[in-house]
């Protein structure tokens, strides 16, 4: 064992804290200026180790903490860090800190961070081998000097003091001190029994009178005692009487009482029922308010789609009567049509046969005139003209006109005939045109429908997600609702187990779990109670065991919890204890075989791991049927024992009584219901989380369709548009092709016109060119009269035949067009207009999504029939709440009374318990009084427990005033005489024998003190002997010459003086020795010298050997000189360095040694150098080089 390291803070001139490095296990030097705070340090470590400084006042605590620049130190410590690997001190540690800390308050030890006591201190030193008789393993300045002018008596002293005789002279002295008390109380005594020797022959006389008198005494005691005896048989028996009423009475209270708890318990449950039933109750007439609203609504909009969906059908009803006329006015027009049509086949043949005919006349008419019209113009040439150039001029004017005329009808045909070729493309390119549009207009149609049907599909798909994402939404209102109830549920069990434990405890759980989730705090496993599970029918046994333990917050080590109270004490928030489980030990201890005590923790489940913990809470606990087995168990086993009610009985025997409460308010159950509820938590939290992510689903599904659906109606109306287009395109096609053809009807008839015409010009251009060529002169011929003679019957005929024939082809034709115009004008009109009615039909059908208003109609209908489900089933459950809270109100009211005449009985029972208790006191304090009149009766006759028993009160009550009669006549007697006689004379037998134990106490005393001279001397003589030869050598080895301690004998003293002439010990003794005598010699001077002729050098040279040689003799594991070396001449203290460098390198008894110098011998021979310096009134201790230190020391010497 040594000092490892000292650690120094607000001590003297050690402001900062200084931990020194370790020191060597051997020989440490401290070098320093003066001033610097080298004795300080010295100071620091005896502060620590000697009792020098025990009870300080608050001053002189004040005056050894740090005063110097700035603010003053308000405390201080000095810790000294011992290296115990050889476990000289009783610690089972190799390395043990020893802390002493002051203040102007205070002044403490702490041993390894716990407090201690200075006595726990002071004996734990001795222990390691630290003497208080022998002070000198701490040598401060000053000693040296004291130890060189000491007397020859004060080292007898000394040695005396090493011995440990002190402790003889101290038990001598206590022992003479009780001879003396003992022959004072001895003399007293013996006065005593001389005057109660005197008294006895005085009542010796009175003793004859005092006979009689006690005779009667005696049997007046009898019959007291026998009147006192029946009268407290009969209030024993009455008392027995009022206990079993008193039993039944209490028994009835507990009963009442319990009832009450358990109506108080009910009234409770149904306030809490009728509670929630109240806000379930205004939960429901607001749900049912929004859902009747909600209800309104989809009443509102059902109506509105039925009636959209009614006039639909009904315009459908009416389009399909129009759809179903038209189609058979169409099948008339048809049949009518192919009827016209047949009439004007048959007729169109005749009228074109008329109109050739026709021609054909009107031709040869024309020619007939034409030629007629020649002939008479060259048969009236001559008068026409006046000469051949007249004639020839006037026929070439007509005939340059005709030839015009000719020229231009031939270019109309061609201009007729090139625009019929152009009306025809364009009649073809609308023909194609109207077969492309008829074409797309159709997959129009097509596309339409097709449309339609798709948004009506997923608008219904649209209208089933929101139904169902609705029917999501209520469930998960219920679900949410469901939550907030459990969630309060909890919060009600977490106040009630709250309630069940102490506030600061309480506070300090809660700081624990906010330290721990704020800090991020790894291995806190939570407090014990949520670590177990138990069945409900040992919670009793179980919280009784444990106690407030169930509180205590398991973690892995004490590193932990270290860290956890510095934080909870910095919050101040509230208190907490820790189990570490690196601390705890898991050993089971060895529990009976037999079945009557069952170990606790085996109804106890928890991990595997916290095995530790729940064996020291409950490890060294049986479970026992009942009370008389736990107290068998618990003495034979040595472990505590508790009953399933909770009675306990400790392994020493203290019995506690369970505290039997209503386990309705078990901590344990309390916990358990909040797991049960927080498991309903954790599944509602899943539903409501299930539903939300199916509402988010539903709702991401939703927008997809309604996207869908949105752009199918915006598709389906740009297919309207381009449907209405195409049928405007197709009808503009109608127009132009219709015009087209019209026009070309027109155009051919001028064309045919125009060809007809063509000849008969070309006829006159003929017949003009040979009237130009022709003789003005010349007449016609025989066969040109004949001719003009036939042309003109021929001509009238042709005129009548022509007007026959067109009026036939008029009629003819006239039946024609008013066919054609039937046709045209009736049917195919008609037939268009029936047809362009069907077609709007058709669109207005097709815009109308007749499907999509009945499937609207039918989710309108189904989401109207579930809120109406809701409503009825809200006003089913409002209803049933309703009914609730009255059955609640009228248990309420019932249970109120019930408390009532339960508090009634309560009170009756009470006043019944009062009087029962009133009149059991008043029967206790009778017999009480009775049993103290028996006691003062005193000692009775042995017959008078049987000689009155068979008598009745009244006989012994006439039997005792008569005895009172004959006492009164005896009342001059001493009635104390014989007892006072018998008590005297007991007195002296008992005095004599105190006389004679003490007479041999003293002797038993006085051989003690022989023996205590005796263990004096032999101790002095043992102690001397061994300084003595430590001495020789150790002044032999220092000065290289002898010397020796005499013991000096005391001239006056003989063994035969000891003891007085009557074997008592005397109380001043004459020692057997009187000092100790130094003689040493010197190289120098060569013979024996005493201390008186010795110079202070060789003096000191002494001392030191008497020091060794007293620490040689009782050795320390440590040794601390401050500057014993100042006093030595050169060649001594280099031979004390090599003694203590031999010391502290011995291998059977190595030392340490911490010296402080000014010399450099010692420095030579250390192991480890400190240097002290000292700055601003503030000491540092460093480590040094041996260089260095030798050459400080050289500068300051």
């Amino acid at each position: 064992m040594y000092i490892k390291q000292v650690i120094i803070e607000g001590f003297k001139s050690y402001k900062e804290q200084v931990a020194v490095e370790p020191f060597s296990a051997k020989h440490n030097v401290i070098v320093g200026a003066n001033g610097s705070g080298k004795s300080n340090f010295f100071h620091a470590i005896r502060f620590v180790l000697s009792d020098f400084t025990s009870h300080l006042r608050a001053e002189e605590r004040g005056r050894l903490l740090h005063d110097g620049a700035g603010q003053n130190a308000l405390s201080a410590f000095i810790e000294i860090v011992f290296d115990n690997s050889d476990n000289r001190l009783p610690v089972d540690r190799d390395e043990v800190r020893l802390r002493r800390s002051i203040g102007l308050k205070k002044d403490e030890y702490h041993l390894d961070k716990k407090h201690v006591t200075k006595a726990e201190v002071m004996n734990l030193l001795e222990s390691a081998g630290f003497s208080r008789s022998n002070p000198y393993y701490v040598v401060q300045q000053g000693k040296i000097d004291l130890l060189t002018n000491m007397r020859d008596e004060d080292r007898l002293e000394l040695l005396k003091e090493i011995g440990g005789t002190k402790v003889y002279d101290d038990r001598r002295k206590e022992s003479l001190k009780i001879i003396s008390e003992t022959e004072g109380r001895q003399a007293q005594i013996e006065e005593t029994i001389a005057d109660i020797d005197s008294r006895l022959g005085e009542l010796n006389e009175e003793r004859d009178e005092l006979v009689k008198y006690q005779e009667l005494d005696k049997k007046r005691r009898s019959v007291e005692y026998t009147i006192y005896e029946k009268e407290l048989s009969e209030a024993r028996a009455k008392l027995e009487e009022v206990e079993q009423a008193r039993h039944k009475a209490s028994q009835k209270a507990e009963s009442i009482h319990e009832n009450a708890l358990d109506v108080h318990d009910q009234q409770k449950n149904i306030e809490k029922q009728l509670k929630e039933a109240d806000r379930d109750l205004e939960k429901s007439k607001t749900e049912r308010t929004s859902v009747a609203k909600e209800k309104k609504e989809a009443v509102k909009h059902l109506a509105q789609i039925e009636y959209d969906v009614k006039e639909m059908e009904e315009r459908m009803g009416a389009d399909n009567k129009i759809l179903s006329d038209t189609k058979l006015e169409l099948e008339k027009l048809a049949s009518e049509e192919r009827q016209t049509l047949q009439e004007l086949n048959e007729i169109i043949p005749r009228y074109e046969n008329k109109q050739t005919s026709e021609k054909q006349m009107k031709d040869r008419l024309e020619a007939s005139e034409q030629r007629l019209a020649v002939l008479y113009k060259k048969q009236g040439r001559m008068s026409q003209y006046k000469s051949q150039q007249e004639k020839d001029k006037a026929v070439e004017r007509d005939l340059k006109y005709h030839r015009g005329e000719l020229n231009k009808k031939h270019e109309q045909i061609r201009k007729l005939e090139s625009e019929l070729s152009g009306l025809d493309g364009t009649i073809m390119d609308e023909g194609t045109r109207k077969e492309d549009l008829t074409a797309e207009l159709q997959k129009v149609e097509e596309s339409i429908d097709e449309g339609t049907r798709k948004y009506a599909e997923e608008k219904a798909s649209r209208d089933t997600l929101q139904n169902q994402r609705r029917e999501y939404w209520l469930q998960g209102a219920e679900e949410e609702q469901e939550l907030d109830k459990a969630n309060h549920e909890l919060k009600r069990k977490e106040h009630h187990l709250r309630k069940a434990m102490a506030k600061d405890i309480s506070d300090g759980l809660d700081s624990i779990k906010r330290i721990v989730k704020n800090h991020s705090i790894k291995g806190v496993h939570g407090p014990l109670i949520d670590l177990m599970t138990c069945e409900e029918r040992f919670n009793m046994a179980v919280e009784e065991t444990a106690g407030n333990k169930l509180f205590h917050i398991v973690v892995d080590n004490d590193k932990v919890a270290s860290n956890l109270i510095h934080k909870l004490n910095q919050e101040a928030g509230g208190r907490v204890s820790f189990i570490p489980l690196s601390a705890v030990d898991s050993r089971v201890p060895s529990y009976p075989s037999s079945s009557d005590g069952v170990p606790l923790i085996k109804y106890i489940g928890f991990n595997e791991k916290f095995t530790g913990a729940f064996n020291q809470v409950f490890g060294r606990t049986l479970l026992c049927k009942d009370m008389e087995t736990a107290v068998s168990m618990s003495k034979s086993c040595n472990l505590d024992c508790i009953t399933m009610h909770g009675d306990q009985v400790n392994k020493r025997g203290a019995i506690k009584g369970g505290s039997h409460g209503d386990a309705r308010r078990s901590r344990l159950a309390t916990l358990s219901e909040m797991r049960q509820v927080q498991e309903q938590i954790e599944v509602l939290k899943k539903k409501v989380e299930s539903s939300k992510e199916n509402n988010v689903g539903l709702d991401q599904q939703i927008t997809q369709v309604s996207s869908r659906v949105d752009k199918m109606a915006l598709n389906n109306t740009q297919a309207r548009h381009k449907l209405d287009q195409l049928k405007m395109d197709l009808e503009n096609a109608n127009q132009t092709e219709q015009k087209a053809i019209e026009l070309r009807k027109s155009k051919e008839h001028r064309l045919i016109s125009a060809k007809e015409q063509l000849p008969k010009l070309q006829k006159q251009v003929e017949d003009l060119q040979e009237e130009h060529s022709a003789d003005i002169m010349a007449q016609l011929t025989p066969k040109e009269k004949q001719e003009l003679s036939t042309l003109n019957a021929a001509i009238e005929q042709l005129k009548a035949d022509k007007v026959a024939c067109t009026k036939e082809k008029l009629q003819i034709e006239t039946l024609k067009r008013q066919l054609e115009g039937k046709l045209e004008m009736d049917i195919v009109r008609r037939k268009s207009e029936l047809q362009e009615s069907l077609s709007s039909i058709s669109s207005a059908h097709r815009d109308s999504d007749i499907e999509g208003k009945r499937t609207e109609l039918s989710t309108a209908q189904l989401h109207q029939r579930q809120i109406q489900e809701r409503l009825t089933k809200v006003e089913n459950q409002a209803r049933s709440l309703k009914q609730q809270v009255a059955e609640l109100k009228a248990a309420q009211d019932e249970l109120k009374q019930r408390e009532e005449a339960k508090k009634n009985e309560a009170e009756n029972s009470a006043k019944e318990t009062e009087q029962l208790v009133t009149r059991r006191n008043n029967l206790m304090q009778k017999r009480e009084e009775f049993q103290r009149k028996i006691r003062e009766l005193g000692s009775l006759p042995s017959d008078a427990f049987e000689k009155f028993k068979h008598r009745s009160l009244k006989d012994l009550t006439k039997m005792l005033q008569q005895t009172h009669t004959a006492l009164g006549k005896l009342d001059h007697v001493n009635k104390k005489a014989l007892d006072q006689f018998i008590s005297f004379t007991d007195q002296r037998e008992d005095l004599k024998k105190r006389v004679a134990d003490l007479v041999k106490g003293n002797t038993k005393i006085k051989e003690l003190i022989e023996g205590l001279d005796r263990k004096k001397d032999e101790d002095i003589e043992r102690t001397f002997r061994g300084v003595a030869k430590s001495f020789a050598e150790i002044f032999q080895e220092i000065v290289g010459a002898p010397g020796e301690l005499i013991m000096k004998r005391n001239t006056e003293y003989k063994p035969s003086q000891q003891s007085n002439a009557d074997g008592s010990a005397q109380e001043e003794r004459i020692e057997k020795y009187s000092g100790v005598l130094v003689k040493v010699s010197f190289p120098t001077t060569g013979k024996a010298m005493t201390m008186k002729q010795l110079s202070g050098g060789q003096k000191a040279v002494v001392a030191l050997s008497l020091i060794f040689s007293i620490q040689r003799v009782d050795p320390a594991p440590f040794y601390l000189f401050d500057e014993i070396d100042s006093a030595l001449d050169a060649q001594y203290r280099a031979s004390v360095g090599t003694m203590i460098a031999k010391q502290a390198n011995n291998e059977e008894n190595p030392a340490q040694f911490v010296t402080t110098t000014f010399r450099p011998e010692l420095v030579k021979v250390c192991d480890k150098v400190y240097g002290v310096s000292h700055k601003n009134r503030v000491s540092c201790v460093d480590v040094i080089t041996k260089e260095d230190a030798l050459g400080f020391l050289e500068e300051i010497n």
